[in-house]
């Protein structure tokens, strides 16, 4: 992560390095690389570590030599706050067995999804579609990957950007729930296993 600010301070050459300064709550800088661009007077930190969120920063362009870590005016002083950490929930959404087909209380489950992700525009998501243990590999293939379109095509439907969601379909290579008995149909496993589920990307 890093932060850029407009200066305007000039420099007759590179600016000195050990002038600028970004220090958190605690008052101690913090390690980073700086770049500043003498075309447009912008100077740029971005940080070693992440910055915590929710934390006010401090940021100064500061005098070398005899004044050395001294600001040089209040136009080269600034602070700036990162933004709180924000926990995104998308609740699972489940079929029938043998169906790819939405139940009433799915399409309750996607609406609310939908208002989630519209109201965090930035969050990208991994549709995932699962079957249950019972009938042949390739065709739980099939049914996880129509699952999964069927949940994708309903956040387009509902406004979302498809540059937002990338989907997958597991079948029974890699179930989210172990079926001691894949017979048992309606085994609380089994039930579990004919979903979509989602997974925040994030880049």
């Amino acid at each position: 992560m890093s932060v850029t600010k407009k200066l305007t301070a000039n420099f007759s050459g590179p600016m000195p390095k050990g002038s600028f300064v970004v220090t958190g709550p605690d008052q101690k800088p913090l390690k980073g690389a700086v770049t500043y661009n003498e075309d447009n007077k912008t100077v740029t930190f971005a940080s070693d570590l992440p910055f915590a969120p929710d934390t006010t920063y401090t940021a100064a362009i500061t005098n070398t030599g005899d004044r050395a870590g001294v600001a040089m005016n209040g136009s080269c002083v600034w602070s700036f706050t990162t933004a709180p950490v924000v926990l995104i929930e998308l609740d699972d959404t489940h079929f029938a067995h043998d169906s790819s087909a939405l139940t009433p209380l799915g399409e309750t489950i996607m609406d609310e999804n939908i208002r989630t992700l519209k109201a965090n525009p930035k969050l990208r998501v991994l549709v995932a579609g699962y079957t249950s243990a019972s009938g042949t590999a390739e065709y739980n293939q099939g049914l996880s990957e129509r699952r999964a379109t069927t949940v994708k095509d309903y956040f387009v439907n509902g406004g979302i950007a498809p540059n937002r969601l990338d989907k997958v379909g597991y079948g029974e290579t890699r179930p989210s729930y172990y079926e001691i008995n894949p017979f048992d149909i309606e085994s609380r496993a089994a039930q579990n296993n004919r979903a979509v589920l989602f997974t925040i990307i994030v880049k």
